[in-house]
């Protein structure tokens, strides 16, 4: 993981983005879905450089939680893992405000998550894999009226699991549309 660097070059935040950057870091992570409500947008145009803490500190909890997680890892199947259930409320809310902040922001090809991003696409968890394949989405995507041509560039690891999410995907299409070309009648 690598870890995003302040900007050489000083950058003026707004004070409401630094109060709200403030009561993110100054919050364990683990506890930001029980202190703060649902993350909104309310700044105006962003830049992805004053988030840098916040985004430092939410990569500082997925160390912390899913690389130490076999189950994400998709190591010592059947699914048991004995770091007991996943924080689905505090990764929820930490997936939801990565998206909005980076939808909101210029400079989005600054966020470096996306090895994280990728073990939560095997969490059983099925709100907190689509979560985290919407911020997947929303940082790759271009910002509207960029002209520039960078394209996403994965790790085998990341393109082996959206390929297999997407022959998941197409094998539940052709089942449901077998299903629906048969009457919708079940075979036993």
């Amino acid at each position: 993981m690598v870890k995003v660097s302040p900007p050489k070059k000083k950058v003026d935040t707004p004070s409401a983005v630094k109060a709200m950057v403030d009561q993110i870091v100054s919050t364990p992570a683990g506890h930001l879905s029980a202190v703060f409500p649902p993350f909104a947008w309310a700044f105006g145009k962003g830049d992805f450089q004053h988030w840098i803490t916040v985004f430092n500190h939410f990569d500082d909890y997925f160390v912390e939680v899913v690389e130490k997680r076999k189950d994400l890892r998709l190591e010592g199947l059947p699914r048991e893992d004995p770091a007991g259930p996943i924080p689905s409320a505090a990764l929820a809310w930490i997936l939801h405000a990565s998206r909005i902040i980076l939808e909101n922001c210029t400079n989005r090809q600054l966020y470096a998550s996306s090895e994280h991003l990728c073990s939560l696409l095997a969490c059983d968890d099925v709100e907190i894999a689509l979560a985290a394949l919407s911020l997947l989405a929303t940082s790759t995507r271009r910002p509207p009226g960029s002209r520039a041509n960078a394209r996403f560039q994965a790790d085998a690891t990341l393109r082996s699991r959206l390929l297999a999410l997407c022959s998941g995907l197409a094998d539940s299409r052709e089942s449901t549309s077998g299903a629906a070309a048969d009457g919708g009648a079940s075979t036993p």
